[in-house]
């Protein structure tokens, strides 16, 4: 028959070659054909051909049939806090002949032919003679297998099986937290069970005690009161004031390691093949495990989907792929990864590492140390078009609003951001956040921005500087921070997503100041800290140097409408009274004692340790007025002609 264009793997199997089987070979640099009655081969045992390598007396140029060649090996296998059990993972898969071809006297070639699956390409190494756990007989060991599809792993897939079990994941965040003890007594805050939920599933935030997710999940037993349960499971974590989840399926025997949960289908496994009948899949590469950990093998099984043009390096193991998952490149240590839907498209640099990724999260370029993560969403298209950089790490994310288009700098990491964040591009550390419920969106952030609690809106902001310890509440947005500006606390943490400060562009070191209400659209300079300002704190300018005041209501706000101060330099340690308003302040106004209704000023000079609180006050600057709250109320103006301070009594 002619030729037919089909590879080898596309060509009928011949069960029965005969002396008229022509095979074809290559001899220095030529090819030829022979007849299959050309090779003359000897039949032997494993441990017929282990002991004449052994002792030196192996026809170099000669081929050896193995006849009882097995793939023996320890399945990997994973208790429910991730440590390897080594007990009864002793495994063998069935006959596969084997021819080899001797180099030397002491030695075969490292080529092999398989008589069932001869399209492959094998890689053995005889010399594999006990199991890397159990030390169990082996009968030298297949370092590489390349089907017709040239899908490649480091071990034999075709008689490797892998376990998995039931596992779970998490798609949102639970009103409150939780404390756990090591009994299993959860206690709540800010939330309450129900009865409802006795055979639930619960799954608490941990500091990832297992090597898949940041939670651990167990099973609700009972509920002792509206803020206390118990709860069972194989190994209880103890924990202090943290998040806590529902757990949802994972698809059916999806997690490499053991369910916390125990009883009923909790307890039960599959063992899969790396690449499952009838599902095609191409291109995968799936090898070089140098650095295992306990197992040689990479613990690998892709259950469905496509999976076509991947590339996954060296150290790539535990996964369990699902889906279409296409077209990516992933580089080293792509590993303990679940991922169940369409993640296709990127290109993963090295250690995307232990991550649970149940969303769509596509288009996506990612490099260094993106681990730890669980990755969830309530089946919408979120956290998508990303390009990351360097450990982002140990974050939960997750939400039916999307985290997208986001371009994040070096180690944006530790968060749990559960509600929308995108279009960002972060630069920086920006690290220990929790942004929860609102739309943090278009923001470009600095350096060392970290240790933040976010509720609800901060969008459209600029941020550079070290800006961290900061707790935020609702609606801080179109702000431009500078440089240093830290742990301030915008709002009262008592009354969370009523507090606006919004429009504002502030300088260096805003710091340890306490605004609580509406302070919106400032301006306001380098060094402004150490303030205490109640509400309606709005359409200010305010100069550097702005600190440690005690403000009351209305500086800035007045006349029913918001109004406004131009604060000059140097406005510090001064108490002021209620409806600060429409002033104008030069320079070095400071350790003053102002009452209510300071209003319509224009202040040219200096001002220091100066006392109204006799209803002594200070106009007559330049064409200037003074509202003024007195006995009298009255409205006063003076002009003397000069930029001369002066000083009237009302009273007198």
């Amino acid at each position: 028959m002619a030729l037919t264009g089909k590879t080898i793997g596309q060509l009928e199997l011949l069960q029965f070659p005969t002396n008229d089987t022509l095979i074809p070979v290559e001899y220095v640099g030529d090819t030829y054909h022979i007849n299959f009655s050309s090779i003359t081969y000897t039949e032997g045992t494993y441990s017929q051909l282990y002991t004449e390598a052994n002792n030196g007396v192996l026809t170099p140029g000669r081929f050896y049939l193995m006849t009882d060649y097995q793939t023996c090996y320890d399945q990997p296998n994973f208790d429910q806090n991730g440590d390897p059990i080594v007990t009864g993972n002793y495994k063998t898969g069935s006959t596969e002949p084997i021819l080899l071809l001797s180099i030397s006297t002491t030695g075969f070639s490292p080529t092999v032919y398989s008589t069932l699956y001869p399209q492959d390409k094998i890689s053995y190494d005889i010399t594999w003679n006990l199991t890397e756990v159990t030390n169990s007989p082996a009968k030298g060991r297949i370092t590489e297998r390349i089907d017709s599809s040239n899908n490649r792993t480091d071990y034999d897939f075709r008689s490797v099986q892998f376990i998995r079990y039931h596992g779970f994941f998490s798609e949102n965040l639970y009103q409150g937290k939780v404390t756990i003890d090591g009994s299993g007594l959860v206690t709540g805050t800010d939330t309450t069970f129900s009865s409802s939920v006795v055979g639930d599933i619960i799954g608490i935030k941990t500091d990832f005690a297992g090597p898949i997710s940041c939670f651990k999940y167990y099973q609700i037993v009972g509920i002792t009161g509206e803020t206390s349960m118990n709860v069972t499971g194989k190994t209880i974590v103890p924990v202090v004031d943290t998040y806590y989840t529902s757990g949802t399926n994972l698809p059916e025997h999806s997690s490499p390691i053991q369910c916390n949960v125990s009883g009923g289908t909790f307890d039960n496994y599959t063992e899969y093949y790396t690449f499952q009948s009838g599902v095609s899949i191409t291109n995968t590469f799936i090898g070089n495990n140098e650095n295992y950990d306990t197992f040689i093998l990479s613990n690998n099984v892709f259950k469905t989907g496509s999976y076509r043009d991947n590339i996954f390096g060296g150290n790539s193991v535990g996964n369990t792929f699902d889906d279409d998952m296409d077209s990516n490149t992933c580089g080293s240590f792509f590993r303990y990864n679940i991922i169940t839907n369409d993640f296709d498209d990127n290109i993963i640099g090295p250690s995307f590492q232990y991550n649970i990724i149940e969303c769509d999260f596509r288009n996506n370029i990612i490099a260094d140390l993106f681990q730890y993560n669980m990755i969830g969403d309530e089946d919408v298209e979120n956290f998508d078009n990303n390009r990351i950089g360097e450990q982002f790490e140990y974050n939960y994310i997750t939400g039916t609003d999307p985290f997208n288009n986001n371009n994040i700098g070096s180690y944006f990491g530790r968060s749990v951001i559960n509600g929308s964040f995108i279009n960002n591009t972060v630069v920086g550390n920006f690290d220990f956040n929790v942004i929860r419920s609102g739309s943090i969106q278009n923001n470009f952030i600095g350096n060392d921005f970290f240790s933040n609690n976010f509720q609800n809106d901060f969008r459209n902001n600029y941020i550079v500087g070290d800006f961290h310890d900061n707790n935020i509440y609702s609606t801080l947005q179109e702000n431009k921070f500078g440089y240093s500006c830290y742990n301030n606390t915008f709002g009262d943490p008592a009354f969370p997503f009523t507090y606006s400060f919004f429009r504002n562009n502030i300088g260096g070191l805003f710091s340890f100041n306490h605004f609580s209400g509406d302070t919106v659209s400032n301006t306001i300079g380098d060094q402004c800290s150490l303030n205490n300002v109640d509400t309606n704190f709005s359409y200010n300018k305010i100069g550097s140097n702005f600190q440690s005041n005690t403000i009351g209501d209305g500086f800035g706000f007045g006349v029913g409408s918001a109004q406004g101060n131009t604060i000059g330099n140097y406005f510090y340690n001064n108490t002021i009274g209620e409806y600060f308003y429409n002033n104008v302040v030069v320079d070095g106004f400071y350790s003053n004692t102002i009452v209510d209704s300071f209003q319509l000023n224009n202040v040219k000079f200096s001002l220091s340790s100066t006392d109204f609180t006799s209803a002594t006050h200070v106009y007559g600057n330049y064409n200037c007025e003074l509202f003024i709250n007195s006995t009298s109320a009255q409205r006063l103006s003076y002009y003397d002609g000069s930029d001369v301070l002066t000083i009237v009594n009302i009273n007198s």
